[in-house]
């Protein structure tokens, strides 16, 4: 999940997860993104622990800060949340419009690949084609 490939912003790049935080906070937008890039040392995992923190954990990055002996532990999405997509976040089809957009090669291909396990889940858009035994 912390793979700067699965950014909501600047997919890929080492500062995703700071980035990503400046569009994603709506109140105090660059103190957000200097709190994740201080954890830039720590790595990716650590830069994408503390977006989570302050976009999923109330902690005064889209609400105002909750004081701290009240403030309840964040609620992180899992993996395959239609939040945590790389593009379109938040719709049903994001996971095959992120498949449309990140693959070069048959994108429109890939795209119905993903939408194709749509009945089965979200998760089951996420998870990787199971290879042909031939």
């Amino acid at each position: 999940a912390f793979d700067p490939l699965m950014c909501p912003y600047e997919q890929g790049t080492a500062t995703c997860w700071a980035d990503s935080a400046l569009y994603a906070c709506k109140k105090h937008p660059q103190e957000a993104r200097d709190a994740v890039q201080a954890k830039a040392s720590e790595g990716q995992e650590a830069m994408y622990g503390e977006y989570m923190r302050l976009v999923y954990g109330k902690v005064g990055c889209t609400v105002d800060a909750l004081p701290t002996a009240t403030a309840a532990p964040p609620t992180v999405p899992a993996a395959f949340d239609p939040l945590m997509c790389p593009y379109e976040q938040g719709t049903a089809t994001c996971w095959a419009d992120s498949a449309l957009y990140a693959c070069k090669k048959h994108p429109q291909e890939a795209r119905d690949a993903v939408q194709a396990k749509a009945s089965e889940g979200q998760e089951a858009m996420l998870s990787p084609a199971t290879p042909s035994r031939r």
